[in-house]
């Protein structure tokens, strides 16, 4: 598992930054836009391709679990599944978690990188 480095916000910027950003946004306010909103949508779309395809994922997985529940043979069957669905599931969520982490991250550093640039 990466773990991609965290956003900073404008107040842990250095003071060399602020200035870049302020630059950036005065030099070219509509290309500053254009920008920005081209790397935003381009992160939703993202970011909506993956819940969509994690659900997807979910969804079928618990069918498959469901359809088990007709061959289980006692309680102690019924627990063990129970037990198996509850840790794989949990594990696919963390994990779901991470990658939505990373694609916000992605989406974020998009944002600030003409910035880093100086365009």
């Amino acid at each position: 598992m990466s773990h991609a480095k965290p956003a900073r916000s404008y107040f842990a910027l250095s003071p060399e930054e602020k200035a870049a950003l302020v630059q950036f946004q005065i030099a070219d306010p509509l290309s500053a836009t254009s920008r920005c909103l081209a790397a935003c949508s381009k992160g939703v779309k993202a970011w909506e391709e993956e819940v969509i395809r994690f659900s997807k994922e979910r969804m079928d997985e618990n069918a498959e679990t469901f359809d088990t529940l007709s061959t289980l043979k006692s309680p102690l069957d019924l627990a063990a599944m129970q037990r198996e669905w509850f840790h794989t599931a949990s594990r696919a969520y963390i994990d779901e978690a991470s990658q939505l982490m990373k694609v916000t991250t992605e989406t974020i550093q998009s944002l600030w990188s003409p910035v880093a640039a100086g365009k």
